[in-house]
């Protein structure tokens, strides 16, 4: 497997960072009602905001001139967590969700953490690692600028 989230990728966000970066190939959690968990699928994250989520983003992705960072095997949720966001989430209750805070919906404040897919198996655990063992996050974003990247 191709290494992700090196120094190299750190430096090409870095140096972009007027530019889009776009996410691609990872499974990610939303903890939008609507748009659930995707697998092979892309975070697009321009000026601070995600702009787009899901399937594809990666084919227009030189049109809009992106920083592109293949995260294949790694799982992408939000780093920020909204109790009222993850119980619409929940598949036992009923409501019209929520498409803002604590969730990765075009719009919101791109704030995102990545795990390897072996320490995110599914959402509870995904989210139980994150909060319990940091040290296991690959890259965590905040209004889409690295905080922590490939374990720095």
């Amino acid at each position: 497997m191709t290494e992700i989230f090196t120094s190299a990728d750190l430096d090409a966000v870095l140096t972009g960072a007027a530019r889009p970066l776009l996410l691609t190939d990872a499974t990610v959690h939303t903890l939008n009602p609507v748009i659930g968990t995707m697998e092979h699928a892309d975070v697009l994250i321009g000026a601070g905001l995600v702009v787009g989520v899901g399937p594809g983003i990666i084919t227009a992705a030189e049109d809009d001139n992106a920083v592109v960072i293949r995260a294949t095997g790694t799982t992408i949720i939000p780093a920020v967590l909204d109790i009222s966001a993850m119980l619409a989430y929940a598949p036992h209750t009923e409501g019209p969700g929520t498409a803002g805070s604590g969730t990765l919906t075009p719009g919101v404040p791109a704030h995102l953490a990545v795990l390897d897919d072996a320490d995110a198996p599914d959402l509870p655990t995904a989210l139980r690692t994150s909060l319990t063992d940091p040290g296991r996050l690959r890259a965590v974003l905040r209004d889409g600028v690295p905080i922590a990247w490939g374990g720095t």
